[in-house]
């Protein structure tokens, strides 16, 4: 296959998360706990107070989904949020030295106190477009890091990083003009937040000003390591002739691959969902399997977008990437081997589009396998959230 089509996108990223949901719920199956449901992956929505109409079809999308996926064997715990009852900024993955209730009530001590980079974010980002005449959102704020109870320390690392990376396949139907856009909206945004982060920092103590009792601080080696933000002004074709495309590394998946975290780990890896836009907290699918995959699960997860989701690229620069992402890489060959039965044997064919794709797709399951998680990146270059992906396939 050398072309990938926004119908291949949606089976890949289906079946991959089908099968994630069926191993997440496997390996907790076994946790004593009064409601069996509780130990199925936490998926959450957002619907406020007053809903608006959109808010009101997410939710019955949501409950069709959750039916849908009940009836094939892939349970979720689905929970919903009120964006204005928003009480905490973080995201973490699990550790077998904080959890449960003490990891939440944590979670919520913690969002606290770093408030005001929340308020920094939201003027910078008004001031931004106030000066510009424009509207931009700021979707999807998050910044990883870590954070050790015992020693009442967090280091923040930075937003997102952008790559930049050779297309392996041919992305029938994605706009280059689009594609760029959307590459330059990246950029700015990461700039306004990693500004405004340094505006928040006392440049002698690397401490995170207006935070009490514990210390936050911005890690500056990583910083002064990496390039966070390319410099090219536009995604450009390659010595082929073949379009450049650009990634994302979310923060939680920085934390966990910069510095080393794991299950055994005594730092917890976070991310923290920043900006008044971004009131879903929870980790999108990709973020979620990678989680996983770590053997350090996120507390929630959504069914948004993980558009250009991605991981490094160079070892150098990242001393535990290579193990990282070959545990990564074999969790998503196996999640794909269980989820694509699972589409194969429960989806309506008669759109042929989505036949075609699946018998084009099907065939990695004995063949080529170690293709799958390439392919699950590229497919991540199609704009659109999980549910609406998931969804596509099941005719929902």
């Amino acid at each position: 296959m050398d072309t990938i089509t926004k119908e291949i996108s949606d089976v890949v990223c289906t079946a991959i998360t089908l099968g994630h949901i069926v191993k997440y719920n496997e390996k907790n199956s076994n946790r004593s706990t009064s409601e069996n449901s509780n130990n199925n992956l936490k998926i959450i929505y957002e619907k406020h107070l007053h809903p608006t109409e959109d808010e009101l079809k997410e939710e019955d999308l949501h409950k069709k989904l959750k039916d849908k996926l009940s009836e094939i064997g892939c349970d979720i715990n689905l929970t919903c949020v009120d964006p204005d009852k928003r009480d905490t900024l973080l995201i973490t993955g699990d550790s077998k030295y904080l959890g449960g209730v003490a990891l939440e009530e944590y979670n919520k001590e913690i969002s606290q106190k770093l408030e005001f980079i929340n308020d920094k974010i939201n003027k910078s980002l008004k001031e931004e477009n106030e000066k510009n005449g424009s509207h931009q959102k700021l979707y999807g704020a998050y910044i990883g890091g870590f954070y050790n109870a015992n020693e009442g320390e967090i280091r923040l690392l930075a937003p997102s990083q952008i790559i930049i990376k050779q297309a392996g396949y041919i992305l029938e139907g994605i706009d280059k003009i689009r594609l760029n856009s959307k590459y330059e909206q990246y950029k700015k945004l990461s700039k306004l937040i990693m500004d405004s982060l340094l505006e928040a920092t006392d440049k002698a103590t690397k401490v995170l000003l207006n935070v009490k009792d514990v210390k936050v601080k911005l890690d500056h080696d990583y910083i002064n390591k990496k390039t966070l933000i390319p410099t090219d002004t536009e995604l450009k074709l390659d010595k082929n002739g073949n379009q450049n495309i650009f990634g994302s590394i979310h923060g939680l998946i920085n934390a966990i691959i910069y510095y080393r975290l794991d299950a055994n780990s005594r730092d917890v890896a976070c991310e923290f969902a920043f900006s008044n836009d971004t009131t879903k907290v929870g980790s999108c699918v990709p973020c979620s399997i990678f989680a996983s995959s770590n053997g350090t699960p996120a507390n929630f997860t959504h069914f948004g977008r993980g558009d250009n989701w991605n991981l490094p690229q160079s070892c150098k620069e990242y001393n535990g990437l290579d193990m990282k992402r070959k545990a990564w890489e074999a969790y998503v060959q196996a999640c794909f081997k269980t989820g694509i039965d699972i589409v194969n044997y429960n989806v309506d064919k008669n759109d042929k589009n989505i036949e075609n794709a699946i018998n084009t797709v099907s065939v990695y399951k004995t063949a080529n396998t170690d293709k799958i998680p390439e392919i699950f990146l590229h497919s991540l270059m199609y704009e659109g959230s999980f549910i609406n992906k998931m969804c596509r396939i099941f005719n929902i």
